[in-house]
């Protein structure tokens, strides 16, 4: 009588014993009454005592944590409650046992904590991925320095980041014709964490600007001959990373326009005609010049001889009408020039030969 059912107390062939659970003790003692009964109803009973005392049990593993797969920046995450993960036996005790929580975790950027209500988590570093895992050992220990451990793996997988804009490219003001110009050195502009090779795309811009992006990520242009923006155009970078994200800078662009001096198209070549030959055309010199702005042209020529008779009409005819029986065997350098009347001047010279042509005699 007064046996706990944990004590498992029983008789068999006369024979009181007990077989306690596993874990069971009772340090204060159990009071256990036996009574024999005899055939003729009389009864003896004796009492006795059974205590048993606490050993200490080492903490087990009651609820393994599961290997940890997360994307990249997953923020704070929550593993475990570690009062969930491990138990022992001694902690419903009449001198319950305490069990002190600890981890080690060598990835520092994994951000492992353990807080004050048992609760094991993680804040990885942003950007930080750790695609091959870590393992996380978690250890549970009771006051008799007993203890138990579980491990697991925490793996972040990595994701791939936009490019990231880290500068800029300042707006540009060039005069006309500035041949090969080199803008912005996108390497200090676009900045990819993951290392990607970045493509870059050029929206806005006018085909005669002949923008480009070299293997270096230079961004530079070489514009057509006598090609002007003037009132500007807003052209946007497009930088994209082996995951299609996309991350863009615009700047304006100014070319000024400079004035063209007018330019030869149709050079006047070298002139040879027989004596006497009467006029002779030489060029029209609104063929022979142009001039790029559409500027009104004034041309004069220099160089001429007075036999030439060279002469310059009103629709900038070049011709000449040189004297009876005149000849220049050696040739005479004739200058013509073209001023756009802003400042711009050109000049183009060519050889006036007249061969002498035998004269029969005549009466004087």
């Amino acid at each position: 009588v007064g046996a706990p059912e944990e004590l498992h107390l029983a008789i068999e062939d006369g024979l009181l014993y007990f077989d306690a659970d596993e874990d069971f003790n009772n340090p204060d003692g159990i009071e256990i009454t036996v009574a024999a009964l005899d055939p003729s109803g009389e009864v003896a009973n004796d009492m006795f005592l059974i205590v048993i005392t606490p050993i200490n049990d080492r903490p087990f593993v009651d609820q393994a944590i599961d290997d940890v797969f997360v994307d990249e920046d997953p923020g704070y995450t929550i593993i475990a409650d570690l009062d969930d993960v491990f138990a022992d036996s001694d902690l419903d005790d009449a001198t319950p046992d305490e069990l002190t929580f600890s981890f080690i975790s060598e990835v520092d950027q994994l951000q492992v904590s353990l807080d004050d209500n048992n609760i094991l988590a993680f804040n990885p570093d942003e950007n930080f991925n750790l695609a091959e895992g870590a393992v996380i050992v978690v250890r549970a220990e009771d006051l008799d320095g007993e203890f138990a451990e579980d491990e697991f793996l925490l793996t972040i997988n990595p994701v791939n980041d936009r490019p990231e804009l880290v500068g800029v490219i300042d707006d540009v003001v060039l005069d006309e014709d500035p041949g090969y110009t080199e803008l912005s050195d996108l390497t200090q502009v676009f900045y990819d964490l993951d290392r990607d090779v970045l493509d870059y795309s050029i929206l806005g811009a006018p085909q005669d600007l002949n923008i480009t992006v070299d293997d270096n990520e230079m961004l530079a242009l070489d514009p057509a001959l006598d090609f002007v923006l003037v009132d500007g155009a807003d052209i946007t970078i497009v930088a994209t990373d082996a995951g299609n994200e996309t991350v863009e800078v615009t700047f304006n662009l100014v070319i000024r326009a400079l004035n063209d001096a007018p330019r030869v198209v149709n050079a006047i070549a070298n002139v040879t005609i027989a004596e006497d030959f009467g006029r002779s055309d030489i060029a029209d010199l609104d063929d022979v010049f142009r001039d790029v702005e559409g500027d009104a042209m004034i041309f004069e020529f220099a160089g001429n001889l007075e036999e030439l008779g060279m002469q310059l009409d009103q629709d900038n005819l070049l011709y000449i009408i040189p004297d009876q029986d005149y000849f220049l065997i050696d040739g005479a350098e004739i200058t013509v020039s073209a001023d756009d009347q802003q400042g711009g001047l050109t000049e183009l010279s060519f050889v006036i030969v007249i061969t002498p042509v035998n004269d029969a005699p005549f009466v004087i």
